[in-house]
């Protein structure tokens, strides 16, 4: 027994000499605070003995304890080096924002996301404040200290992530392994950011991934889950509009193409459907659009290569103006509402076109007429007369009074408008001299342009009033080079009058209908678009001999996508 008491003597002397070896190897740690041995004698007695004749039978180590006396603080060339005076600890977040840890060691630095960490990454907590300046010790965020600390506080919107997932994970089955963050087997990897709130405090936000699909030949993608934590708070995942690389919000169309919004935003009264994702389209069918391929276009009379200008020829030729505002006409799908080509707008055109620029004016006079066409806005009754004063074939002055007559809902489309008034100028040079003057529409300038044969300036004005759609007053307006924008008005009628092609009948609205040029074959083609049916496209009024045949190469003929008859 004697034995067993020394041995706890010597085994309480290397405690002790332990404790003051943990000291001495901390001397240089910031924030330690040294330890002490507190020991115990050992007394084993029995009721029946008396205290004053039992003998001690040695010592025992009762606890190390700290002693968290106030050290000294000594200053450093680190901003971020801090020191606590009195008692009190540091309150840190584990890197994965699990775990709560205290310490007093105030060496901090911070990291690419700008928060304040120690060099484990765990990162520093601090109380919130509020718009008072008062502090809630009781709600503690992520200290973060951003490169930019002047100016207002602005909550987070968005998060852009670029994370590189382990191709080799395994999968993880929810069924066998359900989701949660406090088990890693759970998940494959994990990430942690700072977001804030309008008042600027910032929250450390988590974001957990989980394998739930390997890439197989069917599905040659790996395919991932994503749970969103901010705090101990789940962030429930919700469908978001899709957005393009320059943040404008997507749109998909009836025929199933993706368009930003400056694209479709002139067409949206037709209730364009948002796109919300594309993920598990593995149904997708690739339409294929009908098209038709013009003959070979000889270099005489018409060099499509050097370009053509179409004032001289309409000039040289009267024909060949007249021809020009019904060259053919294109029939889309079955709609039984083919439109004609107009090109008469460039015959007032003083500058060579090239067959890629023709190809170009067709498409958009396509599109337009099919799609996007809209009414004039004709509603107020002050816009639909004005006067037009011209010089006539006997070389007199005449003023023609032009008269709409819009439809039932006060609307009238530019064809309509465009042959209102050539019509009323020939009833007007009827008891008088041959007209001089005619009028076509121009959709690149938007505007309606008068031509006066003797070279003459043309004339506008109202009788009383004013004419908003064509921007006329009582006061005569001279064009000198014949082109009336309408509307000066930032809002042109046009664009915010109804439809042509109501949304009731969206049958009859076509859309992406394209005219190329191939310079090689010097031959034109003319796409009817993917519309994901079955395509068919047709052109009539393009009989052999026409200036559609001489000068774009192109006759009458029908195509169709599918392999049933017409």
């Amino acid at each position: 027994m004697s034995f067993y008491t020394s041995l706890t003597g010597l085994n309480s002397a290397t405690a002790q000499l332990g404790v003051t070896s943990n000291n001495i190897a901390n001397v240089g740690t910031t924030g330690f605070k040294r330890s002490r041995a507190d020991f115990g004698d050992i007394f084993a007695t029995s009721p029946l003995q008396k205290a004053s004749s039992t003998v001690g039978q040695g010592v025992s180590l009762k606890q190390v304890s700290q002693e968290f006396s106030q050290g000294n603080i000594s200053f450093s060339s680190n901003a971020l080096d801090l020191a606590i005076t009195g008692d009190g600890f540091f309150p840190l977040k584990s890197a994965d924002g699990l775990q709560d840890i205290f310490t007093r060691n105030g060496a901090f630095m911070l990291n690419e996301q700008f928060n304040v960490v120690n060099s484990a990454g765990q990162r520093l907590m601090a109380a919130t404040v509020d718009s008072t300046g008062s502090a809630n010790v009781n709600e503690r965020v992520v200290l973060t200290i951003p490169q930019k600390t002047s100016g207002d506080a602005e909550e987070t919107s968005l998060i852009e992530l670029g994370v590189n997932f382990p191709a080799d994970a395994g999968v993880i089955d929810p069924k066998l392994q359900p989701f949660n963050r406090a088990n890693p087997a759970s998940y494959n990897k994990s990430t942690a950011l700072t977001v804030y709130d309008k008042g600027g405090n910032g929250y450390l936000a988590t974001i957990y991934y989980v394998k739930t699909q390997n890439a197989s030949q069917a599905s040659p993608t790996n395919k991932w889950q994503t749970y969103v934590f901010v705090g101990d708070d789940e962030v429930k995942a919700s469908l978001l509009q899709a957005t393009d690389e320059n943040n404008e919000e997507r749109y998909v169309n009836k025929y199933g193409q993706t368009k930003p919004y400056s694209e479709v935003k002139d067409l949206l009264v037709n209730t364009k459907t948002k796109m919300f994702a594309l993920d598990e389209l593995t149904d997708t069918q690739i339409s294929v659009a009908a098209s038709l391929k013009g003959a070979a276009v000889a270099t005489t009379p018409y060099d499509l290569a050097a370009g053509i200008n179409f004032k001289t020829l309409s000039t040289a030729t009267p024909a060949f103006k007249t021809a020009l505002s019904n060259l053919f006409t294109v029939d889309v799908d079955g709609s039984g509402s083919p439109v004609s080509v107009d090109l008469s707008y460039l015959a007032n055109k003083d500058t060579l076109y090239t067959g890629d620029q023709i190809a170009t004016e067709i498409t958009n006079v396509l599109n337009r007429k099919f799609g996007g066409e809209r009414y004039f806005d004709f509603s107020d009754t002050t816009s639909r007369t004005f006067n037009l004063t011209y010089v006539d074939a006997l070389s007199a002055t005449r003023t023609a009074a032009i008269s709409l007559t819009p439809d039932s809902n006060g609307r009238l489309t530019m064809d309509q408008v465009v042959t209102q008034i050539n019509d009323d100028l020939l009833a007007s040079s009827a008891t008088t001299g041959a007209r001089t003057v005619s009028v076509v529409y121009d959709p690149v300038s938007e505007g309606l342009v008068f031509t006066e044969s003797n070279g003459k300036t043309v004339s506008l004005a109202t009788a009383s009033g004013t004419n908003a759609v064509m921007g006329l007053s009582t006061t005569a307006s001279a064009l000198t080079d014949g082109l009336l924008t309408l509307s000066p008005n930032t809002e042109i009628p046009i664009r915010r009058g109804d439809p042509v092609s109501p949304s009731t009948l969206p049958s009859l609205q076509r859309y992406g209908i394209k005219v190329s040029f191939d310079p090689v074959g010097k031959t034109f083609n003319i796409a009817s678009g993917t519309t994901g049916d079955d395509s068919s496209l047709a052109i009539t009024g393009a009989a052999a001999g026409s200036y559609a045949t001489s000068l774009l190469g192109l006759s009458n003929a029908t195509q169709l996508t599918s392999t049933e008859a017409l």
